[in-house]
């Protein structure tokens, strides 16, 4: 059945080997050609590298979990030159990157995208708005991707948060999440709605962040239609209307 995707032994091996860590997710790899020609390229093309990059994952000591995950989220980067592949692992190491966690896939997608210098600039992007070097790398541990958010929006949505609500750079470190949210369709609306709820007394809300990250349907059950009784109009104003 290799054959029929063009498939090594051992990449083949793999991931049959790991069908019941990902719950059936590569189920396609045992599906006729007509069917699986949209999976990932690595699945369609035996690629000489792949094989190889697994190996040298396994010796820097990424477990067979994070593997997985890379192969299922990123497997463009399990054909890049080997040596390439272990210098990003071993900077992601050298960063503090827990390679057990899924959070060292992303990290190796950043050390991908950006070289050593444009990371550094992106970091100054955060400090310039105020962070503390520390607030930076604690907010790149706990979600790297967010070095790779534009400058513009990274400036924007921290100019909103803390010189316009009075947010800290430290709560907002803590949970970087955020910065990937739209602050126009979201950031905004929400911290209106929060903003009358507290100024009506009929919601404190502290410097909490996490009701930004509620799913639309919470937010508008807990800060939008209870509240709809005592505010007229309010899921109008939440809406922009």
């Amino acid at each position: 059945m290799a054959g029929n995707f063009g498939l090594g032994p051992g990449v083949f091996s793999f991931l049959r080997q790991k069908r019941s860590l990902t719950q059936g997710r590569f189920s396609y790899c045992f599906l006729p050609w007509d069917t699986a020609h949209k999976s990932p390229v690595f699945l369609r093309f035996w690629l000489p590298g792949f094989n190889s990059n697994i190996s040298s994952l396994r010796e820097s000591g990424v477990p067979e979990s994070t593997i997985v995950t890379l192969v299922m989220r990123q497997p463009q980067f399990l054909v890049l030159a080997t040596e390439k592949l272990a210098a990003h692992v071993d900077r992601a190491v050298v960063m503090g990157f827990d390679v057990s966690k899924s959070v060292f896939v992303h990290a190796i997608h950043v050390f991908v995208c950006l070289n050593e210098s444009t990371l550094r600039r992106k970091m100054e992007v955060y400090t310039r708005c105020g962070w503390s070097e520390s607030e930076v790398v604690t907010a790149f541990l706990r979600r790297p991707i967010c070095m790779i958010l534009s400058e513009e929006k990274i400036t924007a949505t921290l100019d909103f948060l803390v010189d316009k609500l009075g947010y800290e750079p430290a709560a907002i470190a803590q949970c970087p999440v955020i910065l990937d949210l739209s602050l126009e369709k979201r950031i905004k609306p929400r911290c209106l709605v929060a903003g009358i709820l507290n100024d009506k007394g009929l919601k404190k809300m502290n410097s909490g962040t996490m009701f930004l990250l509620l799913s639309e349907e919470l937010f508008l059950k807990r800060y939008v239609v209870k509240y709809e009784k005592d505010i007229p109009g309010l899921l109008d104003i939440y809406r922009g209307l």
